[in-house]
């Protein structure tokens, strides 16, 4: 089971406006021999703009593997950022 618990905050290097988020997320996956299990989830965040300028959308993809010894690793694969008005 994976459990995403977000409270982000912090401000723009470039214009110091400053963006908020709190968010909760819940996913189950069930991984069982033979192995290797590979599974791979998205999680998207949106930074919401605390003066009114457009909100950023962070999008992260996890990986997460379970070898053939049943030992489980995670890697962030991808990191992303888009503003949304």
């Amino acid at each position: 089971m994976n459990h995403l618990n977000s409270q982000l905050s912090g401000s723009s290097i470039t214009s110091g406006l400053r963006y908020t988020n709190s968010e909760e997320q819940d996913e189950e996956w069930y991984s069982r021999p033979p192995f290797p299990s590979i599974h791979s989830h998205t999680y998207s965040f949106e930074l919401n703009s605390q003066s009114g300028v457009d909100n950023y959308v962070v999008k992260m993809t996890m990986h997460e593997t379970v070898n053939a010894n049943g030992v489980p690793t995670a890697a962030v694969d991808r990191y992303e950022m888009d503003c949304r008005g």
